[in-house]
């Protein structure tokens, strides 16, 4: 199962809030839930709203960072199989 703990183990190099626990749990009825604590991240958002309203003025040493994560995601090796609801 993909979680963060997962991806802090595989992408060490990419940047992202340190993980500092997960604790799973069900409740009577089944339900089962899982709670991750991350590291807060002070740094200003890229945008006061959820949805972007307009371009992004992010300076080149972001994108470029951005680019490189993506790169090191996309050559990792997977077993996992995308399934899609036709």
């Amino acid at each position: 199962m993909g979680c963060t703990k997962d991806a802090a183990t595989a992408f060490p190099q990419v940047r992202k809030p340190a993980l500092y626990g997960i604790h799973d749990g069900t409740e009577r009825d089944g339900t089962a839930y899982r709670a991750e604590l991350t590291a807060y991240i002070g740094s200003p958002t890229c945008a006061p709203e959820s949805v972007l309203t307009g371009e992004l003025e992010l300076p080149e040493t972001w994108w470029k960072s951005l680019h490189t994560d993506l790169e090191t995601i996309a050559a990792t090796p997977t077993e996992r199989v995308a399934v899609r609801r036709q």
